[in-house]
């Protein structure tokens, strides 16, 4: 061996061999060069013809939003402190009882969302766990550092420091992700009794919150002007006021207390030793959650494994019931309609559907509830009708599609599946848009049943309405499924990438609603004209309406799907997919 070779071989053993116990170097590069591909990524989209138009919008999303955000500061005055001082952790509160709620009612995956790729290549390297961890760790950073940004742009009429109220943020937030990241460790590592039990005493306790809250919202004296508007946006605003005064007692004022230190920080007007002195303190805490972290994520992994080799000697030796079980899922798996694919295709959703029930229970009862506060007011029934029917569809709109994620954006790693299967891109398509157009049409129906039993709407009106708002569901799961087709990400993906796509994504599902309900308050008012001419004209009206807004969104339905189509028959898994798979 020539001596250049020795020493090239001496520098790389030396090097492995100093590995740092917490930060490996390859990881550091592979976060380098990842960073690099997405930069590089984002430029090629403007060369791309397929994802040209989808780039260019989303600039123009973020000049609007930018616009939006300028102008809301420089236009409104300064909050009052002592009320920030209260806003502030309970938000940060309030986002972490969220992963609370959404840890215990998910099925437990591994902790930290590995990839295949990373499953295949980092885990069978030579790095510790725990360098593992920090990698995934700086990966949560990015998305954190984002918010935090866009938290000081807002906030830039109400902080005395910016440079405070960036940092505090931060730290806000990072104890938050740190949070989760305990909770989703934690979770792994039950059993299947203790994750119920778990899951009952968290969904318990913020019902039993919610529904105080709620009791005391309803209870307010101008109660009833607060649910005049289609989205009874007011009462939420009310709503979430109720909660944030459950936390100033003694007993909620202990659970807030870290985050009102945070708060604290956030707030503090200079940077002086006081606020060193706190940001100290809330960066130690860190560290000592991070370890906390690393030592419950070694205890729950021996656990996990000690459960695995269980369940491993009961499958060479199952029980009576359990292979009654397996038999049971056996039979269950027939497809039965397959309709050239479509059937196969949705049956598969409709497992998913049936996997993750109790989440999707909650994620389409709490629209239905918010649907329904506009029956409390005191108006009219056609009034209250709009009413409803608005807030069906801006709760249909905004909040039913990243919650209902049974088509394309299930599962990314699928889409090369879906390629491979001998059926048409539109069978394929259509099979993968029923189950979450379903679910929203009976979410939809079921509302519009409460309405019919607790007003007196009548139900031919309701039997007319209903109808009306089927194909609008199908243009917006086909809407977010071309959105997803045009740029794929992994689902919970996280990091910066996937924090300025949802608020672009939000920003223009919020415009096309705007534009949605100017055309359909400009079609009522031409129909209001028309129907003059017309005999019957209170009848003639109403199906002129109809006809018309029917007409329109199933020509939008049947873009949106056509498109869907087009554009799953032109990906290419093996350059369309390369961040994603």
């Amino acid at each position: 061996m020539s001596t250049g070779s020795s020493s090239v071989f001496r520098d790389s053993t030396r090097s492995a061999i100093n590995v740092s116990a917490w930060q490996h170097p390859a990881l550091v590069t592979l976060s380098r060069y990842q960073f690099r591909a997405k930069i590089a990524k984002a430029t090629k989209s403007f060369r791309s013809p397929r994802r040209i138009v989808l780039s260019i919008t989303a600039v123009v999303l973020a000049v609007l939003w930018l616009g939006q955000a300028v102008a809301g500061i420089l236009l409104r005055s300064a909050a009052d402190p002592q009320k920030l001082a209260i806003w502030i952790p309970f938000s940060l509160l309030l986002y972490t009882v969220f992963h609370f709620v959404k840890t215990a009612c998910k099925t437990p995956v591994e902790p930290f969302e590995w990839t295949p790729a990373e499953l295949l290549i980092l885990k069978s390297s030579p790095i510790t766990r725990r360098q593992l961890i920090f990698y995934r760790l700086r990966g949560y950073l990015t998305s954190i550092v984002a918010k935090a940004m866009c938290f000081t742009l807002v906030m830039i009429p109400d902080l005395q420091c910016l440079s405070a109220g960036f940092l505090g943020m931060v730290c806000g937030l990072a104890i938050v992700d740190l949070t989760r990241a305990l909770l989703e460790v934690l979770v792994y590592g039950m059993s299947k009794r203790e994750r119920l039990c778990f899951r009952a005493v968290v969904v318990g306790i913020a019902v039993a919150f919610l529904s105080i809250a709620f009791a005391k919202t309803v209870a307010a004296p101008n109660f009833a002007a607060s649910v005049n508007s289609p989205a009874a946006l007011v009462f939420v605003q009310k709503f979430y006021m109720s909660l944030m005064a459950m936390t100033q007692n003694p007993i909620g004022q202990i659970i807030v207390a870290p985050f009102a230190f945070v708060g604290s920080v956030v707030l503090a007007p200079s940077l002086d030793g006081t606020f060193l002195a706190k940001l100290l303190v809330v960066v130690s805490s860190l560290a000592l959650g991070i370890l906390a972290l690393i030592k419950l994520d070694a205890f729950v992994l021996a656990r996990v494994q000690k459960r695995e080799v269980q369940n491993c000697d009961e499958l060479r030796n199952p029980s009576p019931a359990l292979v009654k079980q397996q038999e049971k899922v056996k039979h269950s798996s027939k497809v039965p309609t397959r309709l050239r694919g479509i059937g196969s295709i949705a049956w598969y959703q409709s497992l998913g559907a049936i996997h993750y029930r109790s989440t999707i229970a909650i994620a389409l009862l709490v629209p239905t509830l918010l649907c329904c506060i506009p029956l409390l007011s005191q108006q009219s029934p056609m009034v209250t009708l709009l009413n409803v029917v608005g807030g069906i569809v801006f709760y249909s709109f905004l909040l039913l599609p990243p919650a209902l994620m049974l088509d394309y954006r299930r599962d990314v790693r699928r889409l090369s599946v879906w390629k491979a299967l001998p059926i048409t891109p539109m069978s394929v398509t259509m099979g993968q848009l029923i189950v979450p157009v379903a679910l929203t049409s009976l979410f939809q129906l079921a509302v519009l049943v409460i309405t019919a039993l607790l007003s007196p709407i009548s139900w031919t009106t309701i039997a007319l309405t209903w109808p009306l708002l089927i194909p609008m569901n199908v243009f917006i799961f086909g809407l977010e499924n071309l959105i997803f087709l045009i740029h794929p990400i992994r689902r919970n993906q996280e990091g910066m990438e996937v924090f300025l796509r949802t608020i672009l994504t939000f920003t223009a599902k919020g415009l096309l609603f705007a534009v949605g309900a100017g055309i359909a308050l400009g079609w009522a008012f031409a129909t209001t004209k028309l129907c003059t001419y017309l005999p019957y004209p209170e009848w003639s009206g109403k199906i002129l309406f109809g006809g018309g807004v029917w007409v329109f969104t199933t020509g939008m339905a049947a873009v949106s799907v056509w498109w869907l189509s087009k554009l799953f028959d032109r990906l290419d898994p093996s350059q369309d997919l390369p961040a994603a798979s």
